[in-house]
């Protein structure tokens, strides 16, 4: 007789104790979780994190966004109130090509600088204002005159591509006559000296007897590093052909020196830029200056420079050893 076999259900006992399972039956040691799952999970997970990944970026990239936004407004708010700042300051100090109005508006200073150096730009273009080699005569006129009315005896001109130093003598002199005569009248127009240290020549007009009132030294930046390396070019071969002793050598002589071949250190330098840029201005004049500069303005105005006045009389300065 034939014994016909019988399929057995899942789970079914077949035999004692065992019992059949099929594929892709959960086991019970793995808490019901099939391999399909484990799959699954291991291809999802990466999925999920991209996800999150590109959530992140979003919300850093809209941060991001905000805070440019909120400092630009900052930004254009500082800017606008430095310059309402300044048309309040020319509302009340104008000088109105008066010298009276200037003394007047310095008279209150506890002290006023003996030197002052100015940095002008040239603009090529002449249609801007101060524009041309006439608007840069025309701005150096101007802080000429300012000065004279303060009483400031030694004005610097810094002209970072020698523009104003390589110009005919008489034409720069005449250009700031010119404008001495409209703040003093011709009759009444102080002296001044125009010099030029690169080249070591000098332009005044009228008797050397008389009294100058204004002493203006026009500069480049050839008078700045250039000139400090040739002096210690030269003090190096003096010192090899034993004509001077490497002890003589010191910081006195060369600033000494540097007087002579340049200027004088001014007691305070006005930029008329928004930004302190000092265009290759010479640095061992600057050493101990004051330096004044008025954010947001570009322009060569008589309120920037009365502001570095108030500021020079208000400083202190502490020279260390």
């Amino acid at each position: 007789m034939v014994a016909s076999s019988v399929e057995q259900p899942v789970g079914v006992p077949v035999g004692e104790g065992k019992s059949l399972k099929l594929r892709g039956s959960p086991n019970p040691a793995t808490n019901g979780v099939t391999p399909l799952a484990v799959i699954s999970q291991l291809f999802s997970a990466p999925a999920a994190k991209q996800q999150q990944s590109s959530l992140n970026a979003y919300v850093l990239h809209g941060a991001l966004q905000l805070f440019y936004l909120l400092l630009s407004v900052y930004l254009t708010a500082i800017a606008y109130y430095h310059r309402l700042k300044m048309q309040l300051v020319m509302m009340f100090y104008h000088h109105n090509r008066t010298p009276q109005l200037i003394r007047n508006d310095v008279q209150p200073l506890a002290k006023i600088p003996g030197h002052v150096a100015v940095v002008l730009n040239f603009h090529e273009q002449e249609e801007v204002e101060g524009g041309g080699v006439d608007g840069l005569l025309d701005q150096a006129g101007e802080v000429a005159a300012w000065c004279i009315g303060a009483g400031i005896r030694t004005l610097t001109v810094y002209e970072r591509y020698g523009v104003l130093k390589t110009l005919d003598q008489q034409r720069v002199y005449n250009a700031i006559a010119r404008k001495l005569d409209s703040y003093f009248g011709v009759k009444e127009r102080p002296r001044f000296n125009v010099r030029i240290p690169h080249n070591a020549t000098s332009y005044a007009n009228g008797s050397i007897k008389d009294a100058i009132n204004l002493d203006i030294n026009l500069i480049s930046e050839e008078d700045g590093r250039a000139t400090i390396v040739e002096l210690a070019k030269t003090l190096a071969e003096l010192a090899l052909a034993e004509k001077i002793s490497a002890k003589d050598l010191s910081v006195d002589i060369i600033d000494g020196e540097m007087k002579t071949l340049v200027m004088g250190e001014p007691d305070l330098l006005v930029l008329f830029s928004p930004t302190v840029d000092l265009q290759g201005f010479p640095p061992w004049q600057i050493r101990l200056s004051e330096i004044f500069h008025q954010p947001d303005n570009n322009d060569v105005s008589y309120g920037v420079f009365i502001k570095a006045l108030k500021t020079y009389a208000n400083c202190k300065i502490n020279v260390g050893r």
